[in-house]
């Protein structure tokens, strides 16, 4: 048995700069898996991460086709000249000139159902079946592969919202409830109650799951977002269950985006400060907080790699120098604090990160690890059996429900005081080949509890297991 640990190309010298882009060796990864970035770099060009960690595509208009992820605001409709906002003016023919604005690329997103004025977020209206249509006709047309993955957050998407926002009376249903369960229960209940495949399924577009951290104690969002690719997965009803269909992809972003009333400064009021050599600090305000970045890594494997096509990181694409003695130059969010009165900043166009970049790296360290689970390629991912720290059995269930048994335990989504949840776990076998993961998100960094994990018969393994932290285990039967 051996575990997997993180690469040393990725050990967290400095959490300012991402290391993944430009020291990440070039591997491919199992099971066609996609893999796409934003380059955070000013010292390493886009085409240069292309194949690094297995990376398939920037998030780049000015790459070629083949290794570019073309990202389209709806502000695509200011390359036509004379349109009048919103897009429910637009006619067929307008809507497809814009559509034939945007690059050809390797794979595509965007979105198109928010941004002043042009976004509409009513997912039924003929410009959004006219703007597939033709973004489809476009690549066919020269030759490329028309894969694109729709719009995110959207409402005909089904994103694993909280709980209790998905009873229709705003009750507090266990995710174990039967509400729940039925939804997995048939391909055509996992269909029912949202509006993507009577819309962008049947125009060949896919689905993202979107998973924006929305509150400051965000960890068991995990398993919402878990069910969500499961039931997504199931609704799509063209691949073996355990193996993720190419029309489900995982999109996330390092930060906390919406919270509530009372923590709204959270949302966008941390400030980070940095010391630049012995010539003064430099304080950045109103940034997001980030999310822990070893919970990151977990979502991302599990969720992305295990259960969905990939994953896509989501940022903006401004880039950043590796020199800390340099200030990023023009950023009005900054203050700086020389130490001798009267010293200007030392301020550069290709200036040191305004706020760390490590969770960039978190897509990296994923992508490793799932390469390190090649032995088994092609194979489904199955629930593994453990045992608790108290003795008793985690047994998978038969029905596909195990992610609901496992989001509703140890007092499930509502309980102000318990764990929310218990251990994930999964496993696959090629032959002799076993590899298996287990991932604990109802639990802290600093908290730590014994777990064997019982993926075969005759392999038990028992772990003193970190909350919030990815344990990967490659194994012989």
């Amino acid at each position: 048995m051996a575990e997997v640990f993180r690469p040393s190309w990725l050990d967290p010298t400095d959490i300012w700069v991402p290391r993944g882009m430009k020291e990440a060796p070039v591997f491919t990864l199992p099971d066609n898996k996609i893999f796409v970035v934003v380059n955070k770099r000013t010292d390493v060009s886009s085409s240069s991460i292309i194949g690094r960690a297995g990376v398939k595509a920037v998030m780049d208009t000015s790459l070629g086709t083949s290794q570019q992820f073309n990202w389209i605001h709806s502000s695509i409709f200011n390359n036509v000249p004379g349109l009048t906002p919103p897009i429910t003016n637009l006619t067929e023919s307008q809507v497809r000139a814009a559509a034939r604005t945007a690059s050809l690329a390797k794979y595509q997103a965007n979105e198109l159902y928010e941004g002043n004025p042009w976004g509409w977020s009513d997912y039924t209206i003929p410009q959004y079946h006219w703007w597939y249509d033709e973004r489809k006709k476009f690549h066919e047309e020269n030759g490329i592969p028309y894969i694109d993955f729709g719009t995110y957050g959207a409402w005909d998407n089904y994103n694993g919202d909280p709980w209790n926002f998905q009873t229709g009376d705003g009750s507090n249903k266990a995710p174990n409830d039967p509400f729940f369960k039925n939804m997995i229960s048939s391909v055509s209940a996992a269909r029912a109650g949202y509006g993507y495949f009577s819309t962008r399924w049947t125009e060949g577009v896919g689905h993202i799951i979107k998973h924006y951290a929305d509150q400051p104690d965000y960890a068991s969002r995990y398993y919402n977002k878990a069910f969500a690719a499961e039931r997504v997965a199931k609704a799509m009803n063209y691949t073996p269950a355990g193996i993720p269909p190419d029309k489900l992809i995982y999109l996330d972003w390092g930060k906390i985006e919406a919270l509530s009333p009372e923590g709204g400064d959270l949302n966008n009021g941390l400030n980070y400060e940095r010391q630049v050599g012995n010539q003064g600090k430099i304080i950045t305000i109103g940034k997001h907080p980030q999310v822990d970045y070893e919970w990151q890594v977990g979502n991302i494997f599990c969720i992305g790699f295990c259960r969905t096509i990939g994953y896509i990181i989501f940022d903006e694409r401004t880039r950043y120098g590796s020199d800390p003695s340099k200030v990023t130059a023009g950023y009005s969010e900054q203050t700086w604090v020389p130490n001798v009165s009267g010293t200007p900043a030392p301020s550069s166009v290709d200036g040191y990160p305004v706020e760390p970049m490590r969770w960039h790296d978190a897509g990296f360290e994923a992508a490793y690890y799932y390469s390190q689970c090649n032995r088994t390629e092609g194979q489904p991912w199955q629930y593994c059996r453990y045992q608790q720290a108290d003795g008793s059995w985690v047994e998978p269930k038969t029905d596909g429900t195990t992610i609901l048994e496992h989001a509703a335990a140890n007092g499930g989504p509502y309980s102000a005081t318990g764990r929310r949840g218990r251990p994930d776990a999964m496993y696959r076998v090629n032959g002799n080949a076993v590899d298996y993961w287990v991932f604990d998100p109802s639990r802290g960094k600093n908290s730590y509890e014994s777990i064997t994990l019982n993926p075969v018969p005759g392999i038990q393994k028992t772990i003193n297991l970190q909350g919030s932290k990815l344990r990967l285990f490659r194994d012989t039967i």
